[in-house]
Order: C-alpha cells, then structure tokens, then sequence
C-alpha cells in the first residue's frame, strides 16, 4: 500500500473492520488494478485489507480510476 494524498474520498469506516478512528484513504495493487480504500490506523499498521473478489475489485479499480482522472491526475499507460 503507498501512502500518500490521494483524492480519493474517506468513507465512514475501515473498509478492513468497519472502526471509525483514525481513517484515511490508501491504493493497494489488486489482481484486477489499483483500487483505493478507507482503512483505520490499525489496519494501516497491521497491513489488513478487506477481501475482495474479483466483480468488487473490478468495480473498486474503475471508481479508483475515476477518482483519478477527476482530478486530473496522470494515469499509467495499460499494456494492450
């Protein structure tokens, strides 16, 4: 997981354990591309993630991209 500002917005819990405290928002590398998520420090600091199965990830990777190019951010070229 990188840690770094992302634009990505903070949801109301640990996407890992559903706390509150001390959430901010991550990338992780996925089978399926870079998604982002909400994760309490404690998840942070363990390295615990939510599980995710492909359809999620998929879905979780396009809304990533979509935060992304919201912003105006670079996206990394897909091989093709």
């Amino acid at each position: 997981m990188d840690e770094f500002t992302l634009p990505c917005p903070v949801a109301r819990e640990c996407d890992a354990c559903d706390g509150d405290f001390e959430l901010d928002v991550y990338e992780a590398e996925t089978a399926v591309g870079v998604v982002c998520m909400t994760l309490c420090g404690d998840c942070f600091d363990t390295g615990r993630t939510p599980r995710l199965y492909v359809p999620s990830a998929v879905k979780l990777a396009l809304r990533h991209r979509g935060h992304l190019v919201d912003a105006g951010m670079a996206l990394p070229e897909v091989a093709a």
